[in-house]
């Protein structure tokens, strides 16, 4: 998927809004902390695997904010992704 069509999907449940002119471009239209990140990986990506992931991947994604990915991004890396943490720090 494009940028422009994921800003698109991402933009359609007001979660981004767009500054016209010098300067211009996107921003979050809402706090951080009000946008679950399930939401916007289902706004933007749809579910493609096996319902039983996709209720897996939920149940963790239902647990964090935008918020939390700006301020706590190392820890949700772990819990996302620990098979690749492992392998960046075992390097």
């Amino acid at each position: 998927m494009g940028r422009v069509n994921a800003a698109a999907r991402a933009a359609a449940p007001g979660w981004l809004a767009t500054v016209r002119g010098k300067g211009g471009g996107l921003r979050l239209a809402q706090k951080p902390e009000a946008i679950g990140v399930r939401a916007v990986v289902c706004q933007t990506e749809g579910a493609a695997m096996p319902a039983e992931a996709v209720d897996a991947f939920h149940a963790v994604l239902d647990r964090y904010t935008l918020a939390d990915l700006t301020h706590n991004g190392a820890a949700l890396a772990q819990v996302l992704f620990p098979t690749a943490i492992k392998e960046i720090y075992s390097s």
